[in-house]
């Protein structure tokens, strides 16, 4: 009896359909989480692919981060002004005229009269008003060939701590501090007359007229808050025109209107600035400041007239200044 029902498990037919309608019957059983776990682990192959495999990730993810960092803009840190120690900003500036040709012959029939407010040292297509803002006049705007307005480089400013050199349009200058009294030295050729041959003249700001390109304190009055970022830079979330004042330190506002600033971040450095705005209704100026972060020192030349000394030309010849 017990050999027929062995033979009967072992038959096919019976013992194979049996075991499988059993199963049919029977719930499956869950599968225990911790013990297949502590089972993987057992594994030291498997365990030592998992760890490595983890590592990788890891380092992965904190060289991502790191490079998010260094390459995010750090606005915050791009507003503090200790942060820019040497500094150099070139200023560009273009200007298309706004008036149709129909107003510009009715105006020519005009005779035009300016006053020294209006026209505050002029020299020749360049003049800074009364705010000692640059404004640059010309009879051709535009390039030949071309409707866009011709851009024109203004100057270029480095800044060496609180030493400054500027090269412009307008001329040569150095600006420092002495005994805590600021000075200003510039190059005096005598309106061109002794280019070769002018002096280096020093004086008390207070007695100059010109301001520098740009004024870093301007910074100490914005905050991350105040800005949004677009494709085309940060911008001010309101008061664009007051924001345009002061970034330009500008105080006779009537003069522009429709102003737009756009300022460009990299890695805690402002590397440039854009302003569009409308001048007194009939130009439309666009002011750009690139900015480069080169270690140069400024050397301040000796001057030849100190501060307080009156300027005299009777030791310089004219025949000289082509030698």
């Amino acid at each position: 009896m017990q050999e027929e029902n062995y033979n009967l498990q072992e038959n096919p037919e019976t013992g194979e359909e049996a075991q499988e309608q059993d199963f049919l019957r029977t719930e499956p059983k869950k599968p225990d989480i911790i013990s297949k776990i502590k089972e993987f682990f057992a594994n030291k192959e498997k365990r030592a692919i998992t760890i490595w495999s983890a590592s990788v990730l890891a380092v992965a993810l904190i060289v991502l981060i790191v490079c998010l960092y260094v390459k995010s803009d750090k606005v915050d840190k791009a507003l503090k002004t200790e942060n820019y120690e040497r500094v150099q900003v070139t200023f560009y500036q273009s200007m298309e005229s706004l008036v149709t040709e129909s107003e510009e012959e009715t105006s020519s029939d005009e005779t035009d009269e300016y006053s020294d407010e209006d026209y505050y040292n002029y020299y020749g297509d360049v003049y800074y008003d009364e705010n000692g803002s640059m404004v640059t006049y010309s009879d051709d705007t535009s390039s030949e060939g071309s409707d866009e307005p011709e851009t024109t480089k203004v100057s270029v400013m480095k800044k060496d701590g609180d030493v400054y050199y500027e090269d412009g349009l307008s001329g040569e200058y150095y600006y420092y501090n002495r005994d805590g009294q600021n000075y200003v030295l510039y190059y005096d050729d005598f309106y061109g007359i002794y280019a070769d041959n002018g002096k280096w003249v020093e004086s008390e700001t207070e007695d100059f007229s010109l301001s520098l390109t740009f004024d870093f304190s301007v910074l100490e009055n914005i905050e991350k808050s105040d800005l949004k970022k677009t494709d085309k830079g940060y911008v001010p979330k309101e008061n664009a025109d007051e924001f345009f004042y002061t970034i330009l330190r500008i105080e006779n506002k009537e003069n522009y209107q429709n102003c737009e600033v756009y300022i460009q971040f990299d890695n805690g450095k402002i590397t440039q600035i854009e302003t569009v705005c409308v001048y007194q209704g009939e130009y439309e100026i666009v002011q750009t400041f690139d900015f480069t972060y080169k270690d140069e020192s400024i050397e301040i030349p000796e001057p030849d007239v100190a501060a307080g000394e009156e300027v005299s030309w009777d030791d310089v010849s004219g025949d000289t200044k082509d030698e």
